[in-house]
C-alpha cells in the first residue's frame, strides 16, 4: 500500500471496499508486529483502521438520511460518533459497533429507571411502555403516564442526580469548554455528562422516547437548540413548552423561548419554534464539528502550516468529516467516488 498516494489508489480502495471484513485480519497483523521494529508497517494498518471506520461511518450516514424520519434520532448522532473511532478504539473493541450497544444500553437504563420511578410514584404497574433498550423505530401520540410526569422525572438526570441512595452526574452544559468536539459525540457526553444543547437535546428526546413511547420535537431556535413538547392540534404554536437540555432541563414558556432569541439581537418570527427534522438535526451537528475543528486548527499555534501535530489532526477529521454535509453529498454516489473524496485518503487516516 503506497500510503503517500491521494488518488487512483487501488490498494487503498480495495482495502476500504472488504472494510469490516478484514480488520480481525488487520488487528492480527497490528498486534503481531507492534512489539518488533517495524513503526511503517504498523503506522500502515493503523491508517486502514482508521479508513474503515470512517468509510463505514459514512455509508451509514447515507442510509439514514435516506431513511429519513423512520430512523430514530439519536441513529445519525450514532453515526456521526462512529466517525471518530480509531485505530486504538477498534483494537479494544470486539467490532465497529460497540457505540451502538453502549449508546441503546445507556439510554434504555435511563429510561427503564424513570418508568421504574413513574410505576412507584403513580401506582401504574401495568402501564403500556415500549422496551427501553428497544433499537426498534416506535412512537404513539400519547403514554400511559402523563407527559408532563415524564418531564418533571427526567430532571433527575438534568438537575438532581440522585435515585435510590445512588449518586448520577447529572447533565449539564459544557460552558467552559463549549468547542470541544466531544461535546458533539453521544459516546463521549454519555460518559461525561456534559455536551452542548443539540447532543444534550437528542439525549433527552431519546430517553423520553424510550420511557414512554412519545416522540418530542427538536427546536432549532437561533444560536440555541430546546426540546419541544407537543401540543394539541391546531393550536397557536404561543402555547408550546419547551425543555432547555443545556440549562439543567429547565422548563421554558413560549414567552423565554423568545427571549432566547432577541438575546442575539434577532427579530424573534413564530416558524422559529417549529421543530427541525431529524436531517437538519444531524446537519447542524456537522456543522457544529466542523466548525469545532476548523476553528482549533486556525488558532492553534497561528494556523495549518506550522507543522504542528495537533493542528494537523484537526484538519485531518474536518476535511472529510465535510463529505457528510448535503451540500456536498450530491457530489460522493459511489464508493470509489468517496475514497476518492479529498481527505479520504490514507494521509489523512
Amino acid at each position: 500500500l503506497d500510503i503517500n498516494r491521494s488518488t487512483e489508489n487501488t490498494i487503498w480502495f480495495s482495502l476500504m471496499q472488504d472494510g469490516e471484513d478484514i480488520i480481525d485480519k488487520i488487528k492480527s497483523i497490528l498486534l503481531e508486529h507492534c512489539q518488533t521494529p517495524n513503526p511503517e508497517l504498523c503506522r500502515t494498518c493503523e491508517m486502514v483502521l482508521n479508513g474503515i471506520a470512517r468509510c463505514t461511518a459514512y455509508q451509514e450516514w447515507r442510509y439514514l438520511n435516506e431513511m429519513g424520519r423512520e430512523a430514530n434520532i439519536e441513529d445519525g448522532a450514532i453515526a456521526i460518533a462512529k466517525f471518530y473511532q480509531n485505530h486504538e478504539k477498534i483494537m479494544s473493541s470486539n467490532n465497529l459497533h460497540d457505540i451502538d450497544r453502549y449508546t441503546t444500553e445507556m439510554l434504555g437504563n435511563m429510561a427503564k429507571i424513570i418508568q421504574t420511578r413513574l410505576e412507584e410514584r403513580l401506582g401504574i404497574e401495568n402501564a403500556d411502555k415500549p422496551n427501553p433498550w428497544s433499537t426498534k423505530n416506535e412512537r404513539k401520540t400519547s403514554s400511559s403516564y402523563p407527559l408532563m410526569e415524564v418531564i418533571e422525572e427526567m430532571k433527575l438526570f438534568f438537575e438532581t442526580g440522585y435515585y435510590n441512595d445512588i449518586s448520577i452526574n447529572p447533565f449539564r452544559g459544557n460552558e467552559s469548554d463549549y468547542y470541544n468536539h466531544n461535546n458533539s459525540l453521544i459516546d463521549c457526553v454519555l460518559q461525561t455528562s456534559t455536551g452542548i444543547p443539540i447532543t444534550l437535546a437528542v439525549i433527552y428526546t431519546a430517553v423520553v422516547r424510550r420511557a414512554c413511547g412519545i416522540e418530542l420535537d427538536i427546536i432549532g431556535l437561533p444560536g440555541h437548540i430546546v426540546v419541544g413538547l407537543p401540543h394539541e392540534p391546531g393550536a397557536p404554536d404561543s402555547q408550546r413548552v419547551f425543555v432547555d437540555t443545556f440549562h439543567h432541563g429547565r422548563i421554558l414558556s413560549f414567552e423565554e423561548a423568545q427571549n432566547i432569541v432577541t438575546r442575539y439581537n434577532i427579530m424573534f418570527r413564530e416558524e422559529m419554534v417549529r421543530p427541525i427534522s431529524h436531517q437538519q438535526v444531524w446537519q447542524r451537528m456537522v456543522r457544529n464539528l466542523v466548525q469545532c475543528h476548523s476553528m482549533r486548527a486556525l488558532t492553534d499555534e497561528g494556523g495549518a502550516n506550522n507543522g504542528n501535530e495537533a493542528v494537523n489532526r484537526d484538519w485531518m477529521v474536518a476535511v472529510p468529516l465535510r463529505f457528510f454535509l448535503e451540500d456536498l453529498a450530491p457530489n460522493i454516489s459511489t464508493f470509489f467516488q468517496l475514497v476518492e473524496a479529498p481527505g479520504w485518503c490514507p494521509r489523512f487516516c
